[in-house]
């Protein structure tokens, strides 16, 4: 397992690759919090010390929030905006650890079921998922009787966690977008979503979204950029018009 030391320092070195007086200052200023299956660590300056590196150390790579896997050291980023909204986490679970991750509905239904009983639970079930039949339905809460987990039927939390180390499969036909081309993207996000890499305009043409069908390598990608700095712009959700 890793220690919390260990997941500091390995941070901090990615941050600083040389051993200057900006390593041990950065090392002095993360925070860390411990997720029991990771360390989350980041880098916050206290407040009245001067714990940054000037703009012009090129020592320094740009911080944000990475998570340490406790048991196998692998390193990721965190691309949530708001760290004290662990929703992130339920992604991180799901995609990357492979692990069960309750959606809503099972949330509910293991509360009703331990309040109501088994015919409550059903009534219920059936209520919030009318697609269930009576048999679906059964299997459903037998499982969930049985401590076992049921199928999802939400869609899976979003992906807001990317491995940056060891680099996942594929990513080195990437490594430009945050390189030697990273003034030609920008990253853009919506809500509780990865941000998507968007191709500027050139020579005339119109931007263009890039679409990686590997979710998990998508996130790499993102995270990368993230890392290096690539110009993240927010864009909201519109609503549909009515009147269209």
């Amino acid at each position: 397992m890793i220690t919390r030391q260990e997941a500091v320092s390995q941070v901090v070195a990615r941050l600083v690759p040389e051993a200057t007086a900006a390593r041990a200052a950065f090392e002095d200023a993360v925070r860390v919090r411990d997720l029991g299956f990771g360390w989350l660590v980041r880098h916050e300056p206290r407040e009245g010390r001067n714990d940054t590196s000037p703009p012009d150390d090129d020592s320094v790579r740009g911080g944000g929030a990475y998570l340490v896997d406790a048991k196998t050291a692998v390193l990721y980023f965190v691309l949530a905006v708001d760290l004290a909204d662990d929703a992130w986490i339920d992604g991180f679970l799901f995609h990357h650890t492979r692990r069960h991750v309750p959606d809503a509905l099972e949330t509910r239904i293991r509360d009703v079921l331990a309040a109501g009983g088994r015919m409550t639970a059903l009534r219920e079930l059936r209520r919030l998922a009318p697609a269930f039949d009576l048999e679906r339905a059964r299997g459903y809460v037998d499982a969930l009787e049985n401590r076992a987990a049921p199928p999802r039927v939400l869609p899976p939390p979003s992906i807001q966690v990317g491995q940056l180390d060891p680099p996942t499969a594929g990513l080195n036909e990437h490594v430009h977008m945050w390189t030697t081309d990273r003034d030609q993207w920008y990253l853009s996000t919506l809500p509780d979503h990865v941000a998507i890499p968007i191709h500027r305009v050139h020579r005339g043409a119109e931007e263009s979204a890039l679409v990686i069908c590997d979710d998990r390598l998508a996130a790499a990608v993102v995270a990368h950029m993230a890392e290096a700095g690539v110009e993240m712009v927010a864009r909201a959700l519109v609503p549909p018009n009515p009147a269209q």
